[in-house]
């Protein structure tokens, strides 16, 4: 994994997360990608502070993600 433009990192398989460009997911080909990424990172023994705030903004997408493609019931 290596920052190649200050925002931009590069994970696993050449997928990549632009903090400047980052977006809901919206489909499951979206979320099995953030999810990759999201173990890539958590497999790291030490995160930039870049790697840390895709981590944060990951998870925060994927939650609602799933809080929207499986609810729990009520």
């Amino acid at each position: 994994m290596r920052n190649t433009t200050g925002s931009t990192l590069t994970v696993y398989e050449g997928y990549r997360i632009d903090m400047t460009t980052l977006k809901a997911i919206r489909t499951s080909k979206d979320y099995r990608q953030a999810m990759a990424t999201i173990d890539a990172l958590l497999a790291k023994k030490r995160l930039s502070a870049a790697e840390d705030s895709a981590l944060e903004a990951l998870g925060i997408l994927v939650a609602a993600y799933e809080e929207r493609m499986f609810p729990m019931p009520k």
